[in-house]
């Protein structure tokens, strides 16, 4: 009841300023987007909402001065997907006004039963070169490595993700153990809706956004591995995992061409390498 209130009362707070003509299926997500950034600014509680075309994503910024992100990838995807034009409607105008909510509501201090929602993420290593001056941005926590990529973490919700800070672990007395149990025991309940797909080379399917996660599930790499050989593996984004039996001739070549020949193409970029699984974890193929 409590819930279905707290919903009625979103509606309440932001309905008269996005209300939209029942919305077509977006071409890409560069419409879903724009879509995105053309209901936060007709927004009062937004000052601007600025497109980001090279790393596909939202800058609002709200009255208060603070900034936040929002990518289009979740959305579009449920916006392609809906049955007819006005449950597409109803679908973005739930979206943008539950972030939105969630942004202005919410205590942004990070409690413990937070980490009931900790996923690990992988990342670029330039990733974090591209978050702004020292000074500015709080420095993520970096649970590892992975070849030429960090392990960070992020705090999940159904509309938004914010990563785990030094500060935060540090507020929260939690050391890097127990982080990692936490994010594994969730990254592994959300695993249960995983799919692999393919024939000799595999894709991992889940949701568009934690594919990439997987490659930190040892469990499920060495139940792979035991199934069908030695398993070399690329993840040139986050969306996307590719694996093959690395004892088929001609593997590693496979890879790294499609690896040249897909990196144009990729919205959020990963890793360029090939991994293959040795003695319980990934090891790089030069």
């Amino acid at each position: 009841m409590k819930k279905d209130l707290a919903i009625l009362l979103i509606y309440a707070i932001f309905w008269p300023a996005i209300v939209l003509a029942d919305l077509t299926k977006p071409d890409s997500q560069a419409e879903t987007l724009r879509m995105m950034a053309k209901a936060y600014r007709a927004m009062e509680e937004v000052a601007s909402a600025t497109i980001d075309t090279e790393e596909n994503k939202l800058i609002i910024v709200l009255e208060d001065g603070e900034e936040v992100f929002a990518f289009p990838d979740n959305l579009h995807q449920k916006l392609i997907t809906a049955d007819t034009d006005a449950d597409r409607q109803d679908i973005f105008d739930f979206h943008v006004q539950a972030t939105l909510s969630g942004l202005i509501q919410s205590d942004k201090d990070i409690e413990l039963a937070d980490l009931d929602r900790l996923l690990p993420v992988i990342r670029h290593r330039d990733y974090l070169a591209h978050q702004g001056p020292e000074d500015e941005t709080p420095d993520p926590f970096v649970a590892g490595t992975l070849g030429d990529s960090y392990i960070l973490y992020v705090i999940d919700s159904e509309t938004s993700v914010s990563y785990l800070t030094k500060e935060n672990a540090a507020e929260l007395g939690q050391d890097a153990a127990l982080l990692q149990h936490k994010a594994q025991e969730n990254l592994e309940r959300k695993y249960q809706d995983l799919k692999i797909e393919g024939d000799r080379v595999y894709f991992l399917v889940l949701d568009g956004f934690y594919e990439s996660s997987l490659v930190t599930f040892s469990p499920l790499w060495q139940a792979i591995d035991d199934q069908i050989g030695t398993v070399m593996m690329a993840v040139p984004a986050r969306d996307l995992v590719i694996f093959v039996d690395s004892s088929q001739s001609g593997s590693a070549a496979y890879l790294k061409d499609f690896l040249t020949d897909i990196s144009p193409d990729l919205s959020y970029p990963v890793s360029d390498l090939v991994y293959e699984w040795r003695d319980g974890a990934w090891n790089v193929i030069d």
